[in-house]
């Protein structure tokens, strides 16, 4: 999610990205604020998402960006929680996500595809990485290490599952791709905090 203004909403839809992240976006208005959900086409937010969003946004100027819980939405049309732990609902400071994922094999605190960043920081960073897969991580990890976040603990998304997603497939997790995809997402986060860090 991009929030930004005027009063607008977008949503950012991901497609098949095997041959490179590719987004596109519609705009709604709602109130004072413009959103860009990150999320794939069959995905859904979850009530009051957005409200949420915008809610820890107002009184933090210099909060960066917010992540949300997340409900695997399975076939049958069930829910059920995470495959991981969610965090207590909170800030995080600029240090905690890269070292996270640093010291647990490149995995994140939390869920990628609930971002919501402000807009001048998702221009700056040149939006989500241009990779076969995992963009949505490279773009978590770059702006958690210039700005501080927050989690907010009521699930905010829908995940779905089902056995043609992309992240289902035996190549999301092939170490040949997967290994190099993620040291390159660290690689950038490095550096961007190497070069922050020097202002």
């Amino acid at each position: 999610m991009i929030l930004r203004a005027p009063a607008q909403v977008s949503r950012g839809v991901r497609g098949k990205i095997r041959n490179g992240g590719h987004h596109t976006g519609q705009a709604t208005p709602v109130n004072a604020s413009s959103i860009r959900p990150l999320t794939v086409a069959d995905d859904r937010l979850t009530p009051g998402a957005l409200a949420r969003e915008i809610e820890a946004f107002t009184p933090s100027p210099d909060l960066g960006w917010t992540t949300a819980s997340v409900l695997d939405l399975l076939p049958d049309g069930s829910t059920i929680g995470w495959e991981h732990a969610d965090p207590p609902e909170g800030e995080f400071n600029r240090a905690h996500v890269l070292s996270y994922f640093q010291q647990n094999n490149y995995r994140l605190p939390v869920h990628p595809a609930t971002l919501c960043i402000r807009k001048e920081l998702a221009l700056a960073l040149a939006g989500w990485m241009a990779l076969p897969g995992g963009e949505d991580t490279g773009l978590l990890l770059a702006v958690s290490v210039i700005a501080d976040g927050y989690f907010i603990g009521k699930p905010g998304l829908l995940y779905r599952k089902h056995p043609h997603q992309i992240t289902g497939q035996a190549d999301w997790t092939e170490p040949g791709e997967w290994a190099p995809r993620m040291r390159l997402i660290e690689a950038r986060a490095l550096a961007l905090r190497g070069l922050w860090e020097q202002r």
